[in-house]
């Protein structure tokens, strides 16, 4: 067995269809047993067992990089009783290094793989920076998620970035902010909910502003052909003024009638600085990267918005350091964390469990 200096940290959790509680004690005493014979057969540190009557989470800590999937396969065959009553689609697998110099074959392999790359909810590609940000890439700590066929790659430093999104203190300086410039595009799932709330939409901005709601239709009105959101005097179309403060009224309209804000509005206004990039690799299978766009270099070259810096306010609401009386310092809290509902509607909160013990 390894001593405790070990360089890769894996997790390997299970969860029983639709939650029910199907482990009875009989099987819970049998799989305790099973997974601590094979990680004593395999000279493996077994740091934790954590079994629920509807769950099993195993933590294993190597010297070597694992073939995780082949142990995977081996504890589920020592597991029948287990595997029958498991969910395969919330089975999830965390990878992760304590040491940047000791590469991750696995992932590097998964990079030199990948031939296009998307941002996630957009189809805008950006394949002649493919290989620039695969070398960006290799260069971070990058943890794995699995969860079934889908391979989360995690840019731990980027997510542990601390933000304050303090957004209406924003425009009461800068007026728009962030949504001055070109809106954001629908994604085609959202499109759908949007177009069937749109007349009633329509219906609110008109009870705002009745002057500004004329020009809008007169420029070929909310959403243009393309789906994208039409812009008006150098705003997204959708933002409105109430008592000095610019909003949403697609966000405001969602929250009023209980509906998921991640339905209705561009999941790029709202995920920001959380970056999340589709990866296509030649075999056609999706890798997505979760980052952020906290660092100018990577939101110049990389990022779904662009350079910030070109908007000419101050950045308070990423750079922690300049946190004032408004501002406050004891607000700001990790990408991740302030994306908890975001990333729990997209990929659900077995996954996010997941990403906090990366994290």
């Amino acid at each position: 067995m390894i001593d405790n200096e070990s360089k890769w940290y894996y997790t390997i959790a299970w969860y029983t269809q639709g939650n029910k509680p199907s482990f009875e004690e009989e099987i819970q005493e049998m799989a305790q047993g099973h997974i601590a014979h094979l990680c004593e057969e395999q000279e493996l540190l077994l740091k934790q067992i954590e079994m629920q009557s509807n769950s099993l989470k195993i933590k294993i800590n190597s010297d070597i990089q694992l073939n995780i999937n082949k142990l995977v396969k081996d504890l589920q065959k020592k597991l029948p009783a287990i595997t029958d009553l498991v969910d395969e689609e919330k089975t999830l697998i965390t990878t992760t290094s304590s040491d940047l110099s000791e590469k991750d074959r696995r992932l590097e392999k998964l990079l030199n793989s990948v031939i296009d790359a998307e941002y996630y909810d957009m189809e805008d590609s950006f394949t002649s920076q493919l290989e620039d940000l695969k070398s960006y890439l290799l260069a971070q700590k990058l943890s794995v998620i699995e969860k079934n066929d889908q391979i989360f790659l995690v840019d731990e430093e980027a997510l542990n970035h601390e933000i304050n999104l303090n957004c209406f203190a924003c425009t009461k300086l800068y007026k728009y902010g962030c949504c001055c410039g070109s809106p954001c595009n629908l994604g085609p799932r959202n499109k759908k909910v949007f177009d069937k709330h749109l007349l009633n939409i329509e219906e609110e901005v008109k009870a705002y502003d009745e002057a500004t709601y004329k020009k809008i239709l007169a420029k070929g009105g909310f959403i243009a052909s393309d789906g994208s959101i039409n812009e008006c005097d150098g705003h997204c179309a959708l933002l409105v003024e109430e008592e000095g403060i610019y909003k949403c009224i697609a966000h405001s309209y969602a929250l009023k009638r209980d509906i998921p804000i991640y339905e209705i509005c561009p999941l790029s206004c709202l995920m920001y600085p959380l970056e999340i990039i589709e990866l296509i690799t030649n075999k056609q299978r999706k890798l997505l990267l979760l980052t952020s766009v906290v660092s100018e270099d990577f939101a110049r070259r990389f990022g779904r918005w662009g350079s910030y810096n070109t908007l000419e306010v101050e950045l308070r609401c990423i750079n922690k350091k300049a946190h004032n009386d408004v501002f406050k310092e004891e607000d700001y809290r990790p990408v991740y964390k302030v994306n908890k509902d975001l990333l729990c509607h997209e990929f659900g909160s077995t996954f996010y469990e997941s990403l906090e013990e990366v994290l």
